[in-house]
């Protein structure tokens, strides 16, 4: 989702976000839902951290925003709720990309590569329940964000001129686009998948393709 063009606003919202979900811990601390919410505040926070290297060093929004979304985890699963934990899960992968991308503008690259290849696997643990619960929205926001990852990868290896490495992760990511394609996604962001998937025929850099999403639909 698009942040505010103001800075005043933006900050205005998310304190406003950040007040509402703290309220609602404080009648109930194990509300799941609201743990992934304010960790989602703290995510906007941690994302907004400019320059990106410096997040680790000066911030510590990410720690928080890991730190909620980890508690929820544990929460929707105590109470077997399953969209809660679909959702945190979600939020788990999108601190890991961010923390990636944190990494290797830090020149970080060992921890960047782990902390990529983290994010794939949170997000590829949930593709499946996704699919059986026919929620199109989230499985296209996951399969768009763990081709990213990929993409981030193949992009830091070949500035570091492992070819190889770098062509077998574009194949990953040319792999998860396609198969977001197949869930038949919105015209703009078809039209932008296929631009990436005739960029990378032509073994040309991908333009960034995600950005991180307060999770909207927390449900009630």
């Amino acid at each position: 989702s698009s942040q505010s063009e103001n800075p005043l606003e933006a900050t205005s919202l998310e304190q406003e976000a950040q007040r509402a979900f703290e309220n609602a811990l404080n009648s109930n601390a194990n509300y799941a839902r609201a743990r992934i919410g304010l960790g989602s505040v703290y995510f906007l926070q941690a994302q907004e951290t400019q320059p990106l290297s410096t997040l680790l060093s000066t911030s510590d929004a990410l720690i928080k925003a890991f730190d909620e979304y980890d508690l929820a985890l544990a929460l929707a699963r105590q109470s077997a709720d399953k969209q809660g934990e679909i959702l945190a899960t979600y939020s788990v992968g999108t601190a890991y990309y961010l923390q990636g991308g944190a990494y290797r503008s830090d020149g970080q690259l060992g921890a960047a590569d782990k902390a990529f290849r983290l994010a794939i696997n949170t997000f590829d643990a949930i593709l499946a329940s996704l699919q059986e619960t026919n929620q199109q929205r989230l499985l296209g926001q996951a399969y768009q964000a763990k081709g990213a990852a990929y993409k981030e990868l193949a992009k830091m290896w070949a500035e570091q001129g492992d070819e190889q490495k770098a062509a077998d992760l574009y194949e990953q990511a040319r792999q998860t686009f396609e198969s977001l394609l197949l869930l038949d996604p919105p015209p703009a962001l078809r039209a932008q998948l296929e631009r990436y998937l005739e960029q990378t025929r032509h073994g040309q850099p991908l333009a960034p393709v995600f950005s991180g999403y307060l999770v909207a639909n927390l449900g009630k």
